[in-house]
């Protein structure tokens, strides 16, 4: 729903993500954010992604897992 709302608004949802990302201390970077990454990212988002792999939560390296599953290409870019 967020991702729909982000884009109805004419802002793109991977963007957001980054932006969260950036500023997010290690400690504080949810599950939610890097499935959110994963949905709408894409795989220049992957190094951001493997790194936390290593977080010291279950959750959020699970997460990672799954994400990292899900990127697509840059936009323009034919492949995977």
């Amino acid at each position: 729903m967020a991702r729909w709302v982000l884009r109805s608004s004419g802002t793109d949802p991977a963007t957001v993500c980054r932006a969260r990302a950036e500023v997010r201390s290690p400690l504080r970077v949810t599950p939610a954010l890097v499935l959110g990454l994963g949905e709408c990212g894409d795989l220049t988002d992957a190094a951001w992604l493997r790194a936390q792999l290593d977080h010291p939560h279950t959750k959020v390296h699970r997460a990672a897992a799954r994400a990292l599953d899900r990127l697509k290409p840059p936009a323009g870019r034919a492949g995977r």
